[in-house]
């Protein structure tokens, strides 16, 4: 059953010098429409897979027919073409250079709900050392998602995380320069996979690194993984981060640029991938894209690295359809995670059964989640209409851009911030896009305690799940709700 509609909601509140002040979006990843009209348009990218590597002469046909090779990948036997019809790439295939040539599936991270609030008081507190003095956690206690995985105890053992353990976050970027995340972003090794550079000078000015984050997923997403506490708490505040933007400003996540992305991120030596994504494509026009999606995976899996997923907000049981590949919770070893939340009276409480299934987004599955973790929750009244929202909190991007359109198309202008400079904005996201990243901080707390190889830190945050709902692996919880302490042996 697909989610309701959610209306948008402005809610006036002062308490500690936090004001609540407008409900936009959190990306909820669906995907590209795949039908034969739109793969005419010379505009679509084409994935093209080949037997045994580029073959020679690749580039060069390509460039004949009209098109551009925009991206491959010699190591998992691909490339991204762009600029050809459908019978023009299909003609790559006829000839014997590829194997396939599939339209590239892109998800758009569209809005759910976004609640923000701008405050001041923050810049007297720094607790990079002590999570539980963050703003947000502890002067306007607003994080029930860190009690609730029992972050605090852990941080209360000293289970920080290390610097010497990277996160690699797949995303739309980071702000770097917030205070939560400023020093926790290793920019030698980040990049920009979707040529946002120009934007950027465009609406910043010249000297910024690529991974500035125009669009606001990102940085909310890693500091959830790791932040200095200055305003939110993240489940470590000493990972490392590093940034591949493989989302555009306007929430575009193209396949190709997703799976360049992961290969880049286990070759720069990350020990777990963040990817807030998720959607779906039928498999029957994607088979090619589906082997080189599993065969990235296993690349991933096969180093060590641990890659922790979103499972989607469309409310959909992941078991039902055997004929869609489900981006990324079809792939092979990776941890599929669903949302929970509270059902209490609003964004600041009280939160109340902070365990609830978020039925209201999150998808499910008996096969495919692995386990649970806070995502946010909504309000509703009697007759079931939503009320208020009780989001996941954490730091807003500086950088971030305010397009007024709740799924903001190339064309739409930018109307300013997403949220005011002039304070130290918090953001709060629904969606199961905040889940995953409770997953791989703690998997990043493990690799510090050295436990390493993806294999191990799988099984490690199963095994310290606290088991909620039917006994055993569950369709909505899986193995459970993921228990920070618990895992790093904290008792």
């Amino acid at each position: 059953m697909p989610p309701r509609q959610l209306r948008p909601l402005c809610v006036a509140l002062a308490l500690a010098g936090l004001a609540a002040c407008e409900e936009s979006s959190d990306p909820t990843p669906v995907t590209q429409n795949l039908s034969a009209a739109g793969a005419q348009a010379r505009s679509t990218r084409y994935v093209v897979t080949f037997k045994s590597g580029v073959p020679n002469g690749f580039d060069l046909r390509v460039a004949a027919l009209g098109g551009k090779v925009s991206l491959r990948d010699e190591v998992l036997g691909f490339a991204a073409v762009s600029g050809l019809s459908e019978r023009e790439a299909q003609s790559l295939v006829r000839d014997g250079l590829a194997a396939t040539a599939e339209v590239e599936p892109v998800i758009q991270l569209s809005p759910a709900a976004i609640k923000k609030t701008a405050q001041s008081r923050a810049g007297a507190i720094s607790s990079a050392a002590n999570p539980a003095a963050a703003f947000l956690f502890s002067v306007v206690p607003i994080q029930w998602d860190m009690l609730a995985v029992h972050a605090d105890a852990a941080w209360a053992a000293g289970k920080l995380g290390s610097s010497s353990v990277a996160v690699g976050i797949l995303d739309t970027g980071l702000d770097y320069t917030h205070p939560d995340l400023a020093g926790r972003v290793d920019l030698a090794r980040s990049i920009d996979l979707v040529d946002e550079a120009d934007s950027i000078a465009k609406y910043f000015g010249p000297g910024r690194h690529p991974i500035s984050d125009l669009n606001g997923h990102g940085s909310h997403v890693g500091t959830v993984v790791s932040s200095n506490a200055l305003l939110s708490a993240g489940i470590t505040s000493l990972t490392t981060l590093v940034g591949v933007k493989v989302c555009t400003m306007r929430g575009r996540c193209p396949t190709a640029s997703v799976l360049e992305g992961i290969r880049y991120a286990v070759d720069a030596g990350v020990s777990v991938i963040n990817l807030s994504l998720g959607g779906s494509f039928p498999k029957s026009v994607g088979r090619g894209i589906g082997s080189i999606i599993n065969g990235t995976i296993n690349y991933a899996n096969r180093r060590g690295v641990l890659i922790v997923v979103a499972a989607g907000n469309s409310s959909a049981n992941l078991d039902r359809d055997a004929n869609a590949f489900q981006l990324y919770c079809s792939a092979p070893h990776v941890v599929c995670v669903s949302g929970l939340g509270p059902t209490g009276e609003g964004a600041f409480g009280p939160f109340v059964n902070v365990d609830a299934f978020a039925s209201f987004y999150s998808d499910y599955g008996r096969s495919a989640i692995g386990v649970a973790a806070p995502g946010g929750n909504v309000v509703l009244d009697g007759a079931g209409n939503l009320v208020d929202l009780t989001p996941v909190w954490s730091s807003c991007s500086l950088t971030a851009l305010d397009f007024g359109s709740l799924t903001p198309a190339a064309d739409d202008p930018v109307l300013g911030p997403l949220c005011p400079p002039q304070f130290l904005p918090a953001v709060g996201f629904i969606g199961t896009s905040e889940a995953a990243p409770h997953v791989t901080g703690l998997a990043a707390s493990l690799a510090a305690q050295g436990v390493r190889g993806a294999a191990r830190l799988r099984a490690a945050i199963l095994a310290g799940a606290d088991d909620l709902g039917a006994r055993g692996t569950d369709p909505f919880y899986g193995k459970g709700r993921i228990n920070v302490a618990a895992s790093l042996g904290v008792h």
